[in-house]
């Protein structure tokens, strides 16, 4: 009878690992595995799966070292930043090897989900940036973000990826690195290693038109910072602002006695129309 009673909870499981998306959950609301998430999602009431996925703000803070939020195709509305800093990356990554993915879901055909992040909503403002990135190991790729009241993506943390993004209609820099706070003072506190990758910024415009880039790494940034193989066209000021001042350091700097390069631009474009 024992038997028969086990074979009765079994059978469910391996029907639905045959045709379904599982989250594997460890103890109440710890998910180890990869989490879906959609523009209609759920908090605490999702599950994480295709059938029921999550919100993206509430995947965040579930998310384990080594895995992935997969997209569901869609437009992804907010009037609000999306961050992933301390307070929400709850299972922080510590290295490569446990890199953690931010992409659209695979389809059965086999191409990607088209996945559109869009902050029109959002009111001019200095800190209403769209997707920030001020924790470490993240791999963002493949999507659209248009419309935040000021950068589109921005990056304070270390060891970021971000690829293939098309950024536009921000109104400040598209996408920018920077310090994830006015408090930190220190060159070890700013971004450092981060590789910006195949990424597209355009059309972006400010309502003074006097602030918005395609790219932006200045002031506060570390060292070891790369662009390859960006685009940048359209945008009402530089297509590549790489502004220094004596307070912050120049882009080059001595560090440990040897030369450290803060940021590496290789194979960049850009393009601007004046009409």
């Amino acid at each position: 009878m024992k038997a028969h009673q086990r074979l009765l909870v079994l059978l469910p499981l391996s029907l639905c690992l045959a045709g379904c998306s599982v989250s594997v959950v460890n103890g109440e609301g710890d998910y180890l595995g990869d989490l879906y998430v959609s523009p209609t999602g759920k908090g605490t009431d999702g599950a994480g799966t295709k059938e029921n996925p999550f919100t993206l703000a509430y995947a965040i803070t579930l998310l384990h070292p080594g895995h992935t939020i997969y997209l569901m195709e869609g437009t992804y509305s907010y009037s609000y930043p999306i961050k992933v800093d301390s307070t929400r990356d709850l299972f922080p990554s510590v290295s490569a090897s446990e890199m953690k993915t931010l992409m659209p879901e695979v389809k059965t055909d086999g191409t990607e989900a088209k996945v559109i992040f869009d902050f029109s909503n959002m009111p001019f403002y200095s800190t209403n940036r769209g997707l920030s990135f001020n924790t470490n190991y993240w791999h963002a790729k493949d999507f659209e973000v248009k419309g935040a009241g000021d950068n589109g993506v921005y990056v304070g943390g270390n060891h970021n990826i971000i690829e293939n993004l098309n950024i536009h209609d921000c109104q400040d820099s598209g996408l920018q690195l920077g310090r994830k706070s006015s408090s930190d003072n220190t060159l070890d506190s700013w971004p450092t290693d981060n590789l910006i990758k195949n990424c597209t910024s355009h059309d972006n415009h400010d309502p003074t038109g006097e602030d918005s880039d395609g790219f932006a790494c200045k002031l506060t940034t570390g060292y070891g910072n790369v662009f390859d193989g960006c685009i940048a066209y359209n945008n009402v000021d530089d297509g590549w602002d790489l502004y220094a001042k004596a307070e912050s350091g120049p882009c080059q700097r001595r560090i440990g006695g040897q030369s450290a390069t803060a940021v590496t631009l290789k194979r960049i474009a850009f393009l601007s129309i004046m009409e």
